[in-house]
């Protein structure tokens, strides 16, 4: 029993790992030259380093269990740790950046709920309608939709070709804005006080373009 695990765990040893009949010495000179930067990597550093007086110990340790081979495996084996470190920190990174945005939004809808309440209130006490403006929570949802867009992969581009706004884009998010609201005022609102909220919204709307 006793050697068929000494074989399985010579079987699954890394190049890198000590070897099977690779004497102590052998190893400590080798694991000192595997850990060097790779560009740095010399044997007659180590050799120096051991406190030999010529490199030729470790030259016949080198050649007898494959130290470059070795040390270029365990090259590739870091680089694709650190390579795979950085990507799930990428990812995290992203899903952050993603749980903001799709906050950024929320609180811009909130926003845009409560402005609706307070129109429906005005309306319903024969109250002047408050001048609430729209800017701060349409510009939370855009922002909360072009970042949760950025890291989807998705497109953001809102621009022409040569960086001038078209104006079709900006009719078109405020359109998408007009929508947003009147369906989250539809929801609470009885037909009449929709009418003439929708009515509201259009005309001051329409205002800001002109």
């Amino acid at each position: 029993m006793t050697g068929t695990t000494t074989t399985l765990q010579a079987a699954t040893r890394q190049m890198w790992e000590r070897q099977e009949g690779e004497s102590a010495k052998a190893w400590n000179a080798f694991r000192l030259y595997r850990d060097m930067e790779p560009t740095e990597r010399s044997i007659a550093k180590i050799a120096a380093k051991l406190g030999y007086s010529a490199p030729v110990l470790c030259e016949r340790w080198s050649m007898r269990n494959n130290w470059v081979a070795r040390a270029l495996a365990y090259d590739e084996y870091t680089d694709l740790q650190a390579r795979n470190r950085r990507e799930r920190e990428r990812l995290a990174a992203s899903d952050r950046r993603i749980q903001i945005a799709k906050n950024m939004q929320l609180v811009g809808g909130a926003a845009i709920q409560d402005l609706g309440k307070k129109i429906q209130d005005a309306l319903r006490s024969g109250k002047a309608i408050p001048k609430i403006s729209l800017k701060d929570a349409t510009a939370i949802i855009n922002a909360g939709v072009q970042i949760e867009r950025l890291e989807s992969g998705e497109s953001t581009a809102n621009l022409a070709v040569e960086g001038t706004i078209r104006i079709e884009d900006v009719m078109k998010r405020e359109r998408e804005l007009m929508d947003i609201i009147k369906e989250a005022i539809r929801a609470e609102a009885d037909p009449e006080t929709t009418r003439r909220i929708i009515g509201y919204i259009e005309s001051r709307c329409a205002a800001q373009r002109d």
